[in-house]
């Protein structure tokens, strides 16, 4: 069962990536991505970040490809007719390689790759969560948010407003998360990006797209007044597995 979360991100905001081939470095300083293409629903913003780093490549000459699995949650270098050398990995000593191994999931650099050669990576991506039970709780599907107001005059006439369309909403729990998975300082290498660090950063600012197996593909926000990080634990004296409960603004489906 899947239950996965994939994040949009700001390049910007999150730090420069750079990827090197050989002497060439393929830099990412700006741009709003994510490891799908939010950008039916987002026109303009939010596109997938394999094929920035793609085209990079290809600039640089060679004909290698990265590409992003959804059903593995995983992204592989594809290498072309040539041999390759590629440097980015989170144990590199250059932050912006640090941060580029830390969106694509490479512990450590490819390094020198025959042609042909396919190379998946080993740990999970930054601006991932894949849930632990693979399924909601208390889902509300969606439902509209009330804006209308009515009153009466002095005289017992009525009158009232309301919006000509409704925003859509979308309530869930995510159930028996781990706690490695739900606090930073509890996190494991082999799945950095915790839900603390999802809370941190999306707030209500940044949009996330909701993989299920009902092949459902929808794009979220947070709502304002519940964008704090507040794990709650599934037994009250046992500390090992929490829920999150997510109260979101529904943008758009894939």
């Amino acid at each position: 069962m899947t239950l996965r979360f994939d994040v949009g991100f700001d390049v910007f905001a999150f730090g420069a990536l750079k990827m090197t081939n050989g002497i060439t470095d393929i830099d990412l300083t700006t741009g709003l991505f994510c490891h799908l293409d939010l950008g039916s629903v987002i026109p303009g913003a939010y596109s997938d970040f394999a094929t920035a780093v793609t085209s990079g490549l290809l600039g640089s000459g060679t004909t290698t490809t990265v590409t992003y699995s959804t059903t593995t949650a995983r992204y592989t270098v594809n290498v072309g007719a040539s041999p390759i050398t590629l440097t980015f990995g989170v144990d590199e000593s250059d932050a912006a390689h640090v941060r580029m191994g830390q969106v694509l999931g490479f512990s450590t650099a490819p390094g020198s790759l025959s042609p042909g050669a396919q190379v998946e990576g080993d740990i999970a991506p930054f601006f991932m969560i894949d849930a632990a039970m693979g399924g909601a709780s208390d889902a509300t599907d969606d439902y509209e948010g009330g804006m209308s107001e009515d009153a009466e005059a002095e005289d017992g006439t009525s009158y009232s407003v309301a919006p000509t369309s409704a925003p859509v909403k979308s309530d869930f729990t995510v159930p028996f998360e781990p706690r490695a998975a739900v606090y930073i300082r509890s996190a494991v290498a082999a799945t950095p990006w915790t839900w603390q660090h999802f809370y941190q950063h999306c707030r209500a600012v940044h949009p996330f797209a909701v993989t299920d197996d009902f092949t459902d593909v929808t794009v979220h926000k947070l709502m304002a007044k519940s964008d704090r990080f507040k794990p709650k634990r599934v037994v009250r004296d046992y500390r090992e597995l929490h829920d999150l409960v997510l109260k979101t603004r529904v943008v758009g489906r894939l």
